[in-house]
């Protein structure tokens, strides 16, 4: 048997980490980059592996004569093995006995260690695991009592909003109740009023001279206002005016007699023989034709008050050409009309007059009065509808829930869009300026 070269298995070792350390520098550590292996919790503990080298640890590190054996038989057999088992109780007892010694001991730390590192990560492992498992059950539970208080909240907040819900409502039809017996004696009051009127009207259309027609006047009377709202309503004008002023129009003269009181020059003329009459300030006949034989560039104001929707487009552009004529630098033309973008106005205020030929936009007015020649033109909207007349908002209780106070603010947004369509102001006043 070929013998081992102990020397020279050494030297081969030495020379092969030589080259390791030279290829990977001699200042620094060989780099570990450690493979990610996915391991249960005890997995190391009980593994397989390290059961096999706490069985084995000191295999190679004992000497045992009986494995020594020769295939030959008889003497020479004998022999041989003895030789051998001489040969090798020295080379242990010269050599290999306290190398193997201390490698037996190198690996028992090994083991230990690999023992006590085991059970220390497993130990580590399983503390980790309940721990998250703690805080898991921990986590649950808070959120299943918090889940359960705000039901509860809620339940609270949806009860006590329904006790509400119903006491407004009872509140409600309490007072819509006492609201129409209100109502009523109220209604009854007008229709006895509204008899004594038709009872007036007949008087007056039966005693009307002969060729005067009275029937205008009875209707501005009764639908239009009395003549101290109007006069309130016309001082809006005022500020504007310019004398002279040419009023068409002029009904029963209302704007006249605040003109008078200003100090205002001014003359008005009226079509209606019946409105004529009831204003000593107003002139009876055509106000354009009027307007038409004035000395150009004389005058400081035209106001024309509800007239502009009863003329025909044609009619409308020739006034505005006459207008323009016949104002002098920085005198100011002003109509006022129906405001169709109130649908309520519109419905009401425009249908209800049979002599009304069209109504007329704000935008397109100011439209036709610039291609006239007019400047500086402006619109102001007056006659706003009473808000007790509007939709309603809802309001908002303190225990809503804020999910359902999203909905009743997104309700009352609605309600301002409607209360803007169906409830804009009456009438819109437009100024021009040449």
């Amino acid at each position: 048997m070929e013998a081992i070269d102990i020397n020279a298995l050494m030297e081969e070792i030495r020379e092969k980490v030589k080259s390791e350390i030279s290829q990977n520098g001699s200042d620094r550590n060989v780099e570990f980059k450690p493979s990610i292996v996915e391991v249960k919790a005890g997995a190391l503990l009980h593994s397989q592996d390290l059961r096999a080298i706490n069985q084995q640890y000191t295999y190679g590190a004992q000497f045992d004569e009986s494995t020594i054996k020769s295939h030959r038989k008889g003497f020479v057999g004998r022999v041989i093995v003895g030789l051998k088992r001489k040969l090798y109780r020295k080379l242990w007892d010269g050599l290999l006995r306290d190398y193997m010694s201390k490698e037996r001991e190198f690996q028992s730390s090994i083991v230990r260690f690999l023992n006590e590192t085991a059970r220390y990560i497993d130990a580590r492992d399983s503390s980790i695991f309940w721990g998250l498992n703690h805080k898991v059950d921990v986590d649950v539970t808070k959120s299943v009592e918090r889940a359960d208080r705000l039901y509860d909240e809620f339940q609270g907040s949806l009860t006590s909003l329904k006790s509400e819900l119903v006491e407004l409502t009872n509140s409600n039809s309490r007072e819509l109740a006492s609201n129409k017996g209100k109502l009523a004696e109220v209604e009854g009051f007008i229709n006895q009023l509204n008899e004594v009127i038709k009872g007036v009207e007949g008087i007056v259309q039966a005693k009307a001279p002969s060729g005067f027609n009275p029937k205008y006047v009875l209707f501005e009377n009764r639908f239009r206002g009395s003549k101290p709202r109007i006069k309130e309503h016309l001082k809006f004008y005022l500020k504007y005016l310019k004398a002279p002023v040419f009023e068409i129009g002029s009904g029963r003269g209302e704007l006249l007699e605040l003109c008078k009181e200003s100090g205002l020059e001014a003359q008005g003329w009226d079509l209606d023989a019946g409105m004529a009459s009831q204003g000593s300030l107003v002139k009876l006949g055509d106000g354009i034709a009027a307007l038409s034989e004035t000395e150009d560039a004389s005058l400081g104001s035209i106001i024309a008050i509800q007239v502009i929707e009863h003329l025909t487009e044609e009619v409308m552009d020739s006034f505005l050409a006459i207008a323009r004529k016949k104002l002098k630098s920085g005198g100011k033309v002003i109509f006022e009309t129906i405001n169709p973008l109130s649908l309520m106005a519109l419905s009401s205020n425009y249908i209800r007059d049979p002599s009304h030929v069209f109504p007329q936009h704000p935008e397109t007015v100011s439209y036709r009065m610039t291609l006239a020649g007019f400047k500086n033109i402006r619109i102001e909207f007056l006659s706003p509808y009473p808000e007790s007349e509007k939709f309603k908002k809802l309001q908002i209780p303190q225990s809503l829930p804020p999910r359902f106070e999203s909905i009743v603010v997104e309700m009352n947004e609605l309600v301002d869009r409607l209360n803007s369509i169906f409830f804009a102001p009456q009438d819109f006043a437009i100024i021009g300026e040449v």
